[in-house]
């Protein structure tokens, strides 16, 4: 998730710990979460929001580390998804 914050211009901040992780968005997203939730579950990835300003990743319990690599794939496309509109 860090490798992505700093790739994309798109986050103020990502904190958390764990893999339960916080992403808030940049003045220039704010309250478009739900953008990022409707762009990643179209890919096939379901996460979360914790207001109109923070995405919220909270994997299972049990998870493999391939699926973690798999859903920052998809989760990446979806940031791409959102910026180009």
């Amino acid at each position: 998730m860090q490798e992505i914050g700093k790739k994309y211009d798109v986050f103020s901040d990502i904190r958390g710990m764990g893999l339960l992780i916080g992403a808030e968005l940049k003045a220039g997203y704010h309250g478009k979460a739900r953008d990022f939730l409707t762009a990643a579950a179209a890919r096939g990835l379901m996460i979360l929001n914790a207001g109109p300003n923070v995405i919220r990743f909270a994997p299972s319990l049990v998870v493999e580390l391939k699926d973690i690599d798999e859903g920052m794939a998809l989760f990446e496309l979806a940031v791409q998804d959102v910026i180009n509109g």
